[in-house]
């Protein structure tokens, strides 16, 4: 009970510091930006393919066929792209803002 508490708090603790300090609407796109393309790459792209070729298999009875796992090895590749990208693009707008968001 007491480490549910504990984690509640440090969450409450997390979003107050970004609400203090991403203040204005131009700092927030970018931040949420960066965030998206950290994990809902992940959540929505590479971990279906890597859990399904995990559980299945790959060759064998059972297993994954050669066309299914060049789809989700495409898809993996494209995802892992497409975040890298995503994350740079993000950070240089951050940057581009520059320190104004504590100051503001």
């Amino acid at each position: 009970r007491l480490c549910r508490v504990g984690l509640r708090s440090l969450f409450v603790v997390f979003t107050t510091g970004v609400a203090i300090l991403v203040r204005t609407r131009e700092h927030f796109g970018p931040l949420v930006d960066l965030v998206s393309s950290c994990t809902s790459t992940f959540t929505a792209f590479l971990m279906p393919c890597v859990f399904g070729l995990r559980l299945r298999g790959i060759g064998g009875e059972r297993g994954v066929g050669r066309l299914e796992l060049c789809v989700n090895i495409f898809v993996i590749v494209a995802a892992s792209t497409g975040a890298i990208f995503g994350t740079i693009q993000a950070v240089e707008a951050l940057s581009a803002l520059g320190g104004g968001a504590a100051t503001r």
